[in-house]
């Protein structure tokens, strides 16, 4: 708590990417490709130096104290901090430019997803590197929503607060006269553990589930980052089939809702998640955009005589309910039966309906894009 009361946000964020970049150093040294290995570490050590020299510098000056200071912090480290992480990643690919890295680090920081590469082009250390700052970008968004957005009334938090967005507290938060800075290390205490131990979950049950230790481990930060990152190229070249499907499923509810893993943003009075008015809109969404599609072909059917065909109903049925919710959620992962669910449906477009979908997005305060559920509620 006192690193992140002491340390500049920008300077503290810097920190934790270059310590991190040990993690694909360490695996990349596990299976052998020294490059890699080396390309990370040699990143992580030069961005810590460049970290604690800075950090010694500005250790006189008073930090973290006022909250539109952390804001635009916030939105430097979505610019600059990109550059730091692509350092390795330019090094280790080595056939690309460093403008492609940036675009790839700036991409999974902020939990959108879009790469340039194909899977097959970028090596396990690599593939998991742009997994973990996805997921690192999400972790971000967490926090950055509880400690920063919310007092301001500002990311979503707008509709429902009864004074001027950015420059009045919010409902709830009125009361807290906690310096920004201790309250950015109040929700990393609460959120990181919660975060983590989620993830963590995820990936065992898609092991247990028969997914690939890598897969498993990119798929289950990726979903709770709601960042679409795959080594694979999605859920096609998974091997957990149908029960690795439905285990995302699940953990993609958490996007829906801030409630569903925090009320630390103070946001709200209402007795519980089923009467959040985002979790009870994205359940409504999600429930009639594939029983749309569904029934579309249902009423159909009897033309084709294909009425009774139940198996392939109910394959449909799911691959636009998984696909339906993983587009809402802006995490943007396909069902390996979204191709039966297109075909039942006999839409040539079916497409514009999950843009639309990415367009709504997921909850505030959560790790999903688009407009916000709270506000299309509004």
């Amino acid at each position: 708590m006192d690193v992140l009361t002491r340390l500049p946000l920008f300077l503290l964020l810097m920190g934790i990417g270059s310590v991190s970049m040990v993690v694909p150093a360490a695996f990349a040294l596990a299976i052998e490709e020294f490059h890699d290995a080396r390309s990370f570490f040699y990143a992580g050590v030069l961005g810590l130096t460049l970290t604690t020299l800075v950090s010694i510098a500005q250790a006189t000056r008073p930090h973290n104290r006022s909250a539109f200071r952390q804001l635009v912090a916030l939105l430097a480290s979505f610019l600059f901090l990109p550059v730091l992480l692509a350092v390795p990643f330019y090094e280790a690919v080595q056939t690309t430019s460093f403008v492609n890295a940036y675009f790839e680090m700036v991409s999974s920081l902020t939990t959108t997803g879009a790469t340039l590469f194909d899977p097959d082009r970028l090596s396990g250390p690599e593939h998991l590197w742009r997994a973990q700052v996805g997921w690192m970008g999400g972790l971000l968004v967490w926090v950055a929503a509880a400690a920063i957005l919310a007092p301001l009334t500002l990311g979503g938090f707008e509709v429902t607060a009864s004074g001027e967005p950015g420059q009045t507290w919010a409902p709830g938060a009125a009361r807290d006269q906690t310096e920004p800075a201790a309250r950015l290390a109040r929700s990393a205490r609460v959120l990181f553990p919660l975060y983590t131990g989620l993830t963590i979950a995820l990936c065992i049950m898609l092991l247990v589930a028969g997914e690939r230790p890598l897969v498993a481990l990119s798929h289950a930060m990726s979903v709770m980052a709601t960042s679409g990152i795959s080594p694979v190229d999605g859920l096609e070249g998974s091997t957990s089939g149908l029960a690795g499907e439905m285990l995302l499923f699940c953990f993609l509810f958490f996007a829906l809702s801030r409630l569903t893993f925090s009320g630390d943003t103070g946001q709200t009075g209402r007795p519980g998640l089923l009467f959040d008015p985002e979790f009870r809109l994205g359940l409504i969404i999600v429930a009639v955009v594939p029983v749309a599609l569904f029934l579309r072909h249902w009423i159909a059917s009897f033309e084709f005589g294909d009425e009774e065909n139940l198996a392939a109903a109910l394959s449909a049925l799911w691959g636009a309910l998984f696909t339906a919710l993983s587009f809402l959620t802006t995490t943007g992962f396909v069902s390996v039966d979204w191709e039966a669910a297109r075909g039942w449906s006999g839409l040539g477009t079916p497409g514009l309906i999950l843009m639309g979908l990415a367009l709504v997005g997921g909850g505030v305060a959560t790790t999903a894009g688009g407009v916000k559920l709270l506000r299309v509620y509004a």
